[in-house]
């Protein structure tokens, strides 16, 4: 099942949102938490201008959106902050490797790529490349539960696995899958 789940951080108000997934899922599993930021590769970072910031100054950024956006319902849960210097796709695909990430939760767009209303290509990358579960949150969904879990599949062999591991989450989460 899930043992640690990696929330990449840009830190945008979408973020919000996508981070509430994250908590959610962790009480579910009972698994660890970690809330990373790629910065210092680029000029904006993850998508938000960081670029020229210290590892200090990121874990103050990521400080204060645990503080300020943890319900109270969690703020006994231990989240781990990661500030990585590293380009954000591979930074994020580090992190997974080096924490042993189950489950990456991130949202469907990205703050560098705001007209992409489907997948944005930090997105696409990470899903093709992690070795890891990528739940990709649309920033319109706020959290209502998990009532239903909805799977599309193309009839690859590689798609029973999943439906597997969903119809495990769904036992635990109480929810049905289609």
């Amino acid at each position: 099942m899930i043992k640690k789940i990696l929330f990449p951080a840009e830190f945008a108000d979408f973020d919000v949102n996508t981070y509430r997934y994250a908590l959610e899922l962790a009480k579910v599993f009972e698994a660890e938490l970690a809330i990373m930021h790629a910065y210092g590769k680029t000029e904006s970072g993850l998508g938000r201008g960081y670029g020229s910031e210290k590892e200090e100054d990121i874990q103050r950024l990521l400080e204060k959106f645990v503080a300020d956006n943890t319900p109270e319902a969690f703020k006994t849960m231990d989240i781990q902050r990661i500030a990585t210097l590293d380009y954000p796709i591979e930074g994020i695909l580090h992190v997974a490797k080096d924490i042993g990430a189950d489950l990456i939760i991130m949202s469907t767009v990205s703050y560098t790529q705001p007209g992409i209303t489907h997948l944005s290509d930090q997105t696409l990358n990470i899903i093709r490349r992690a070795k890891a579960m990528v739940l990709a949150v649309p920033p319109t969904v706020p959290f209502a539960g998990f009532e239903t879990i909805v799977f599309s599949t193309d009839f690859e062999f590689d798609d029973l696995i999943v439906i597997n591991e969903l119809r495990r989450w769904c036992k635990k989460l109480d929810s049905k899958l289609h």
